[in-house]
């Protein structure tokens, strides 16, 4: 939720989301039984196709509020569909990260739809691993260490030496935890040189940061 979020509200990866499209028939009360059942009809096909869908056929809320709705709800994935739509044998896709656009013919909707939410996957994962990118700092000495905290903050790779007293020495005159130890240690080695805190030879590298 931190790190998958806009002004708007949640924005979760199709991966994971629950919903992985939401499919919101647009009508007038003359054309309801047609648009719902089309509505139901393309939802058919792309959870035949192994997708998550739901059909949002609720008569007391508007399109509008729908929308709103699931872009608060962070679903990767919207499918207008209308009379004018049905007409024309296509539906409009909007997707959550970028709000974009775009009408498809319902041939090429399977394909279209699994294109987008790949498009989507990539992006957020993109997008993240620039967020922490940007919050990671790297520290070798006790010094730099509290510089960093109390400078830019955000989360510091350093060496540990493992003893848990290290540890609770940092946190009590910083006020950072250990928050985990990467898989990523043989990037890192030059940071493995000493311990941040005692000086003693490192065996471990460690992420520390404060809470807020």
């Amino acid at each position: 939720v931190m790190m998958h979020g806009d002004d708007k509200g949640l924005l979760l990866p199709p991966y994971i989301a629950p919903i992985q499209i939401v499919v919101v028939p647009i009508f007038r009360d003359k054309d309801s039984k047609v648009v719902k059942s089309k509505a139901q009809e393309v939802a058919d096909v792309l959870r035949k196709s192994g997708l998550r869908v739901l059909v949002d056929e609720r008569d007391e809320y508007t399109s509008g509020w729908k929308f709103n709705e699931w872009e608060v709800k962070g679903v990767p994935l919207r499918i207008n569909l209308g009379p004018r739509d049905i007409e024309n044998a296509q539906v409009e896709l909007v997707r959550r990260d970028t709000m974009q656009k775009s009408t498809v013919n319902c041939s090429t909707l399977v394909d279209s739809v699994f294109s987008i939410l790949n498009e989507i996957q990539t992006n957020l994962l993109l997008r993240t691993k620039e967020i922490l990118r940007q919050y990671m700092s790297k520290a070798i000495s006790y010094d730099s260490f509290k510089s960093i905290l109390n400078g830019k903050g955000g989360f510091i790779y350093t060496g540990w030496c493992g003893d848990q007293s290290c540890e609770t020495k940092v946190k009590e005159e910083t006020g950072a935890d250990l928050r985990v130890l990467p898989f990523d240690e043989q990037q890192e080695t030059g940071l493995l040189s000493n311990c941040v805190y005692c000086r003693q030879p490192a065996n471990k590298i460690a992420v520390f940061a404060r809470a807020y």
